[in-house]
């Protein structure tokens, strides 16, 4: 077994959980529809405050698609695996060049779809290339990508431009959201805005990371109650890994409406996220530069129980599953077929 990026080989005790509870529960074929691969000379200088300020940046931020394709054969052995990959996506990396590493891959790999990494300031005719020269089938908007603006003021509009729903309106196309602010998806201004983009701009698909991001009550509830009703709203899986958050979602969408994601290489780093009241924290093993002492003192004495963030995500929404007693036609709805389905929907015009 080669070592994975980040944390080096599965544990015995992981592998024997992958087999056991993990394996048997998957379906033969999965696509995850939430990856990041890139190379380093894609990034600009990467300074010790900014890995101090954004997790994701602090855990990775370059991994060529040869290893992810290893990745896959060590965490998810037996299964077969097809991939949907955009660029990192930190204001630190060069868009263009990370696109155009990523746009070789789709090229090059049957089993390789991908999204392109857009900005606000991005050209309406430069994107539209890019779906239809240089294969991609979505749309990857960063609120990271801003700069100068605190977290907790940025709105959608900011960083997602009218240009770039128009595209996605005319080709079919999802867009993947990472919503910002300290509510993520409980906020009313966000949630707002997402009514808006859906019912303005009802040909795309809007494709909500991470579950809208909603990891502690009650901002479950009330980010999952924002959009009821609105029919090109998808959640994709990846690094909710309490299962609170896939039982109140799963009690008002169906599973159609789920898509499976990783969110790698991010989600190799052994951890999981609690609560602290509305607040989330990621419990990890192991020496970040967010990690605050105090925070640390919530998790420190399960610290030795934790696992890679992919494998607690798949047990929380198994947890949710059996409860449910979803059947195997569901689970392969969730880890394959809704994405597919999303995919193939797309009508992207064949230019010789």
């Amino acid at each position: 077994m080669k070592s994975l990026p980040i944390i080096g080989n599965l544990e015995q005790k992981e592998q024997e959980l992958y087999g056991k509870e993990i394996a048997p529960f998957l379906p033969s074929k999965i696509m995850d529809f939430h990856v990041h691969t890139g190379l380093r000379e894609n990034f600009g200088e990467v300074t010790e405050k900014r890995r101090a300020e954004n997790i994701g940046l602090a855990i990775a931020y370059y991994l060529p698609i040869e290893g992810l394709f290893s990745t896959y054969e060590n965490i998810f052995r037996g299964k077969t695996v097809e991939t949907v990959v955009c660029p990192f996506p930190f204001r630190e990396c060069k868009a263009a060049e990370a696109n155009s590493y990523v746009s070789r891959n789709i090229m090059k790999h049957d089993r390789v779809e991908g999204f392109f990494l857009a900005d606000s300031t991005s050209a309406e005719e430069e994107m539209r290339t890019l779906v239809l020269k240089r294969g991609f089938k979505g749309v990857k908007p960063y609120p990271d990508r801003l700069s100068g603006k605190a977290w907790n003021d940025i709105e959608v509009k900011d960083y997602v431009s009218t240009a770039m729903l128009r595209i996605a309106d005319q080709y079919k196309l999802p867009i993947f959201l990472h919503v910002p602010k300290e509510a993520r998806l409980a906020s009313q201004e966000t949630l707002r805005e997402i009514r808006e983009i859906s019912t303005g701009f009802p040909n795309l698909t809007i494709v909500l990371a991470h579950v809208g991001r909603l990891h502690c009550p009650p901002l479950i509830q009330a980010g999952i109650d924002g959009v009821v009703g609105l029919q090109n709203v998808y959640f994709e899986t990846s690094l909710a890994t309490n299962p609170d958050v896939f039982r109140y979602a799963l009690e008002k969408f169906s599973p159609e409406r789920f898509i499976f994601g990783t969110d790698l290489p991010a989600s190799l780093i052994r951890g999981r996220i609690i609560c602290s009241g509305e607040r989330r924290i990621w419990a990890v093993k192991g020496d970040y530069p967010w990690v605050r002492p105090e925070d640390r003192k919530l998790y420190e004495k399960d610290v030795e129980t934790l696992i890679p963030m992919v494998y607690e995500n798949i047990l929380a929404f198994k947890e949710v599953s059996e409860e449910l007693d979803l059947g195997k036609n569901d689970i392969n709805k969730v880890f394959y077929e809704n994405a597919k389905r999303i995919l193939d929907q797309t009508d992207i015009p064949v230019i010789a």
